[in-house]
């Protein structure tokens, strides 16, 4: 257990911070509420998150991500108005994989990218 505890030590750094007692009382709360095993776990989530949002804020960022969808193909036009918009947005919609359920329904699963 002592090389596990040396091995996650080298996997973080230690670094200390000030807060007022109204906030430190604050983040306790949400440490328990939240159930983190202590403080540490809670800043670093957030962290995470503060500087996720801080490269979705950089205009040249690319994400990707996934839109799916459950439809019934039988419905009159719905195939076509779906290639239409995958059409108009064709440099965001990069693949598209359809997969056969029963009876008529279909799963599309359409992979996008495009600026954040």
């Amino acid at each position: 257990m002592k090389t596990d505890q040396k091995t996650n030590k080298a996997l973080v750094q230690r670094i200390s911070i000030s807060l007022q007692p109204k906030l430190a009382t604050a983040l306790d709360s949400m440490v328990e509420q939240r159930g983190f095993q202590n403080r540490s776990q809670a800043v670093a989530e957030m962290i995470v998150h503060g500087l996720i949002q801080h490269q979705q804020e950089d205009g040249e960022a690319i994400m990707a991500g996934t839109v799916t969808l459950f439809y019934d193909s039988g419905k009159t036009g719905l195939l076509q108005q779906l290639a239409r918009i995958e059409r108009k947005h064709v440099e965001e919609c990069i693949s598209s994989q359809h997969v056969l359920l029963e009876g008529q329904h279909i799963m599309e699963v359409v992979i996008v990218q495009g600026p954040v």
